[in-house]
């Protein structure tokens, strides 16, 4: 999505910046643009049959207006989010805040602009960006993945060299703040 043909990365409501992970809600009909380099992630109104009507994104999280891109280690803050994930049935949005070595969870029931996180993963808190190497830390995780049927979220845990699995969401908490399994891929 770019506006007037041409590639523009400013940090404003037509700029995009090293874009890295696109999901889509397809019940609410939303497209979420992880929009790397600004440290945000835009929000898109989609048409009834899932199109996208203009350019104008219609929301913005991990900044509060569309003009800042600051890097922030915050509930409402992101430093170079990419892959992103959708979990319909509870209306969850996963994004992997690269830097801050965390995934955030957002409710996507009622969204706004600059809207808190309900949950972190990969760090003890909102405010913790510490690489991890433990079990229930994460380092730099890049990808993400929401499988609905076993209701598990993948994550490609990049620095770590490994790829951590996540739990059984509910309504009540996303997903289980301690990884339910975790391996190393050494090739075949």
């Amino acid at each position: 999505i770019y506006f007037k043909g041409t590639a523009n990365n400013a940090s404003y409501k037509l700029g995009l910046n090293a874009p890295n992970g696109v999901a889509v809600d397809a019940t609410n009909h939303r497209l979420f643009v992880s929009d790397t380099t600004n440290n945000r992630i835009l929000v898109y109104n989609l048409t009834t049959n899932n199109t996208l009507s203009d350019h104008l994104p219609d929301y913005v999280l991990g900044q509060t207006n569309y003009y800042w891109n600051a890097v922030s280690t915050t509930q409402n803050g992101l430093s170079a989010p990419t892959g992103l994930a959708f979990d319909a049935s509870n209306n969850k949005l996963y994004a992997a805040d690269l830097t801050n070595n965390r995934i955030l969870i957002y409710d996507t029931a009622n969204i706004s602009d600059g809207e808190n996180a309900v949950g972190v993963l990969g760090q003890p808190s909102f405010i913790v960006a510490t690489a991890g190497v433990t079990q229930d830390g994460l380092s730099a995780p890049r990808q993400i993945h929401y499988d609905a049927a076993s209701e598990q979220l993948y994550v490609a845990d990049s620095t770590n060299n490994r790829v951590v699995i996540y739990g059984s969401p509910s309504s009540e908490q996303p997903a289980e703040s301690t990884p339910v399994n975790s391996f190393y891929f050494y090739g075949f």
